[in-house]
């Protein structure tokens, strides 16, 4: 287990991680109340406090986790609801932060439903430093660039089939290519 990190300290080999806290990146109470209790990966009051937001529409913050991982916690609102009927949920998706820094944390959300199919889907994700932009493909090979902000992305993509990006870091140039599923 990691050991706590001092408050405002970065935890995250993010760039958004290192920047300095603003209310802004502050969890919404009912958000850190329910990572509080999460079993699987448990969050303890430095990771937080160390959370920034990286989703500016929806709600969505990347956290570290006491065991090391990195977290991107997100607001999902219903889908077969009019909005602000239902409370969003809080889900968070984790891995190692080594496969976060390959770009692989992600969470792709189809708009389908048993009663209603619809090819869209919402893909977040968060990148490593130095990366500008994504580029979504689609099944028809249509390709769609999202800028990232705080290194993250997130976009309404007709059938998503991947994603790819270039990171750029210490003069080094690698190119990333990443499978999406939406679920």
């Amino acid at each position: 287990m990691r050991e706590a990190q001092p408050a405002g300290a970065p935890s995250l080999a993010f760039e958004v991680s290192a920047t300095p806290a603003t209310s802004e990146d502050a969890l919404p109470q009912d958000v850190a109340d329910t990572l509080a209790g999460s079993a699987h990966p448990e969050f303890v009051a430095a990771d937080l406090r160390a959370a920034r937001r990286v989703l500016a529409q929806d709600g969505g913050w990347l956290v570290p986790a006491d065991d090391g991982e990195a977290c991107l916690v997100r607001l999902a609102y219903s889908l077969l609801a009019p909005r602000g009927s239902i409370p969003p949920s809080t889900r968070h998706v984790c891995m190692s932060e080594k496969l976060a820094q390959e770009g692989r944390l992600l969470e792709a959300e189809s708009f389908a439903t048993p009663q209603k199919p619809n090819p869209k889907a919402r893909v977040v994700g968060i990148v490593p430093n130095g990366v500008s932009s994504v580029t979504f493909r689609s099944r028809g090979g249509q390709r769609t660039v999202i800028p990232t902000v705080r290194n993250a992305y997130e976009a309404i993509v007709v059938e998503p089939v991947s994603l790819t990006f270039v990171a750029r870091q210490g003069g080094k140039t690698t190119r990333h290519s990443i499978e999406i599923i939406p679920r």
